[in-house]
C-alpha cells in the first residue's frame, strides 16, 4: 500500500469511491486503495470521541436513518465526474468482504464522456449512459451481491446499464445531510431576521467557478447596495480567460453541438456584460478564505446569513447548460431559511421541485425561464425578474414576503417529508 496522502490533499483530485463496511472505511481513488483510520468521507473520525462511531449530523448517520440498513449491509459512495478506473480493485475489495447486501449512492451530478477524451483500458464506453452510471454498474455487475442504486439526481435511472427499476431510487445524501447538520444554526438566524429584517433585495453566494455564476455576478455588480454577491478571490485572470472561451471562440468541448451560454445572448446583454466586466474584475466579492480551496463546510454558513438576510436568492445551482434538471444544497439555503429563490439551473429543475412537493413562486413573478432550452435565452429571463425585485422598494418587497409566508413554510417542511418518504420507500 502506498503512503497516505495528507487529508487536506487526497480529495482534490475528487474522483474516489468510499466503502464503508462495519465501522470501517476504505477510499479508493487514482487506481490506488488507501484506509484512512483519521480521515472519513462519511463522517470525521477526527472529531469523533469514538473513530469508529459516526455522529448524529454525519453523512453515514443520516444515510443510516433515511435508507435503515442493518451492520451487514456495505456503504458504497461515489462523488465524481469520470469513469473511475480502480473498478477493478473495489469489485475485489467487496467480494472479499462479502457483505449480504450493497447500497450504492451517487452523490454528485451525472456528466457526459469527454468527446475527445479515449476510453479507459479495458472498459467498453456506452456514451448514451454517464461516466458515473458506467462506473456504479460495472460494480454491480462484477460483485453479484444483492444490492439497491441510490441516486442524487431525480429520475437518473438511464444513466445506468442493466439496473433494474425495482432496484434503483433517489436519495439525496448530501441535500439530506445538509439539512440536518444546520437545521438549527438556520433556526437561529431566522429568529434574528424575523426582528431585524432582511437588507439586501437579492443575493447570489457563489464558490466554483462556472459559466452562469460568472455572467450572473459580472451583470449585477453594479448594484452593491442592492445586491450581494459572492465569488472567490482575487486576481481573477482565470476569468478573464474564461471570457475569451466565453465571447464564442470555441463550443463546449464536452457538447460540441452546445454553443456558449455568452454567444447566444442578445448584443444587448453582450454589451452590458462587457461594459462590466473590469468592475467585476477588482471588486471584492471574497469570502473569509483567500482561496476557493479553502472554503470548507463550516465557512459556507456565511452565506447562510446572506441568504437570510436578502429577500430573493438567485441560485447559480451546480449544472447550467445540459439537459438534467438538478438541484441540491444551493437551493436548500432559501428554502430552509424561509426564503424565495429564483434559479440560473437546467430546464426543468422548478418542474422537478415541483413534482417533488415543492411549491415555486409563479405567483409573484414569470417562471417561464424554467421551459427556455436556450441558455442564453434563459439567463437574460432571470435576470430580467432580478431587474424587477431591484425596481421595488423594500417596503414593496416585505408585503410580498408575508404574502409568500404559507409557500415558504410549506417548502421547509417539504423538506423534512422528502426524507420521511425515502424511509417509508426503502
Amino acid at each position: 500500500m502506498k503512503e497516505a496522502l495528507q487529508p487536506e490533499s487526497e480529495f482534490n483530485n475528487y474522483n474516489f469511491i468510499s466503502c464503508v463496511y462495519q465501522g470501517k472505511e476504505v477510499i479508493f481513488w487514482d487506481n490506488q486503495q488507501e484506509l484512512k483510520e483519521t480521515f472519513h468521507y462519511t463522517w470525521d473520525a477526527e472529531s469523533s470521541p469514538d473513530p469508529l462511531q459516526p455522529q448524529p449530523d454525519s453523512i453515514y448517520d443520516v444515510m443510516k436513518a433515511g435508507i435503515g440498513f442493518d451492520d451487514d449491509t456495505m456503504i458504497v459512495c461515489q462523488q465524481g465526474h469520470n469513469y473511475f478506473e480502480g473498478v477493478d480493485k473495489v469489485i475485489d475489495y467487496i467480494i472479499n468482504i462479502d457483505p449480504k447486501k450493497v447500497l450504492y449512492f451517487n452523490d454528485d451530478a451525472h456528466t457526459r464522456w469527454f468527446i475527445d477524451k479515449p476510453a479507459p483500458k479495458g472498459v467498453a464506453v456506452d456514451r448514451t449512459k454517464s461516466p458515473e452510471g458506467s462506473t456504479i454498474s460495472d460494480i454491480v455487475r462484477g460483485v453479484d451481491i444483492p444490492y439497491h442504486v441510490y441516486d442524487c439526481e431525480y429520475g437518473a435511472l438511464d444513466h445506468y446499464t442493466d439496473i433494474p427499476a425495482k432496484k434503483y431510487g433517489y436519495y439525496d445524501i448530501f441535500t439530506m445531510t445538509f439539512y440536518y447538520a444546520n437545521l438549527e444554526y438556520m433556526d437561529e438566524i431566522i429568529e434574528e431576521n424575523t426582528k431585524a429584517g432582511f437588507q439586501y433585495k437579492v443575493c447570489c453566494t457563489n464558490k466554483r467557478q462556472q459559466v452562469h455564476r460568472l455572467l450572473a455576478c459580472v451583470y449585477l455588480i453594479d448594484s452593491p447596495h442592492l445586491v450581494k454577491l459572492t465569488h472567490y478571490h482575487k486576481p481573477r485572470q482565470r476569468e478573464m480567460r474564461w471570457m475569451s472561451y466565453l465571447s464564442g471562440m470555441v463550443s463546449n468541448p464536452n457538447t460540441p453541438d452546445t454553443l456558449p451560454t455568452f454567444q447566444l445572448l442578445s448584443e444587448e446583454m453582450q454589451k452590458n456584460l462587457n461594459d462590466k466586466y473590469m468592475l467585476f474584475t477588482f471588486a471584492d466579492l471574497t469570502w473569509d478564505e483567500k482561496s476557493e480551496h479553502d472554503i470548507t463546510g463550516m465557512s459556507q454558513m456565511n452565506t447562510m446569513k446572506i441568504v437570510s438576510d436578502s429577500f430573493l436568492s438567485l441560485v447559480a445551482e451546480t449544472l447550467w447548460d445540459t439537459d438534467e434538471p438538478f438541484w441540491s444544497e444551493k437551493t436548500l439555503k432559501p428554502i430552509l431559511l424561509l426564503r424565495p429563490f429564483i434559479l440560473l439551473s437546467t430546464p426543468g429543475t422548478l418542474k422537478l421541485l415541483r413534482k417533488l412537493g415543492f411549491k415555486t413562486f409563479g405567483k409573484f413573478w414569470d417562471e417561464s425561464y424554467d421551459l427556455e432550452k436556450n441558455s442564453g435565452k434563459r439567463f437574460e429571463m432571470v435576470m430580467k425578474i432580478v431587474d424587477e425585485i431591484k425596481e421595488k422598494t423594500i417596503p414593496e418587497l416585505e408585503v410580498m414576503l408575508k404574502e409568500m409566508k404559507s409557500i415558504l413554510i410549506h417548502n421547509r417542511k417539504q423538506v423534512k417529508k422528502l426524507h420521511t418518504k425515502n424511509i417509508q420507500n426503502a
